[in-house]
C-alpha cells in the first residue's frame, strides 16, 4: 500500500474515530482577502479542501489537527462544511491577510496507465501564498486537467484573473516527507 493511500486511510480514521480535531475555518484577522475555492473536478463526490494546523509542538504527521474550508460536489447534506449538499463547485470566503494560506485537499483513486496496467493512487495537492489585504484570490484544483495540482490565481476588480507568482507547493506533512 502507498504512503499517500496509508496517510489518507489513517486521517479518515482518525477523523472517524474523534482522535483528530477537525473544525471548521473562521478568519480571526481584522485584515481580510477572499478567496473563492473551486474544483474542475466534477465526477468525484465530497472533496475535502482543508489545512493542517501547524502552531508549535502540538503538530504531528501521525494525528494532525484539521481545518476543513470546504467540501465541493457535496452530495452529503448532514456536513456542516462547504456547500451543505449543494453539489457546488465553488465556494467563496474571507481568510485572514498577510497571513500565510495553506491549502489541500486528496483527490481520491487518480489511475494511470503503466507498462500495460492501471496504478491507482491519491493525489495530495497542497499549496500556500500569502493574500494580501483586501485582495480576491481564487484556488483552482484541476486547472488545464492537471487533478493532482492546483492554482491560484488574484482575481482582479475588472474580473480577469493573473497567476499568482509567490505559491509554494507543500509536502502534506511539513515535517516529514511521506513520499521518501
Amino acid at each position: 500500500m502507498s504512503k499517500a493511500r496509508m496517510l489518507f486511510l489513517i486521517l479518515v480514521g482518525l477523523l472517524l474515530s474523534g482522535c483528530s480535531s477537525l473544525k471548521a475555518y473562521k478568519s480571526s484577522s481584522e485584515r481580510l482577502a477572499v478567496v473563492t475555492i473551486e474544483t474542475k473536478e466534477l465526477n468525484a463526490d465530497n472533496l475535502w479542501f482543508s489545512t493542517y494546523d501547524i502552531e508549535g509542538e502540538k503538530y504531528s504527521c501521525d494525528n494532525p489537527n484539521v481545518t476543513v474550508y470546504a467540501i465541493l460536489n457535496n452530495i452529503s447534506v448532514i456536513s456542516a462544511y462547504g456547500d451543505k449538499g449543494k453539489n457546488t463547485n465553488s465556494v467563496t470566503f474571507d481568510i485572514d491577510a498577510e497571513k500565510e494560506f495553506r491549502i489541500t485537499t486528496i483527490q481520491p483513486l487518480y489511475n494511470e496507465l503503466k507498462n500495460g496496467k492501471f496504478t491507482y493512487y491519491y493525489c495530495i495537492p497542497y499549496v500556500s501564498f500569502t493574500p494580501e489585504s483586501d485582495k480576491n484570490y481564487k484556488v483552482v484544483h484541476g486547472y488545464d486537467g492537471e487533478f493532482c495540482r492546483m492554482s491560484v490565481f488574484e482575481v482582479r476588480e475588472n474580473g480577469s484573473e493573473d497567476k499568482v507568482v509567490n505559491v509554494s507547493e507543500e509536502p502534506i506533512c511539513p515535517n516529514k516527507n511521506i513520499f521518501e
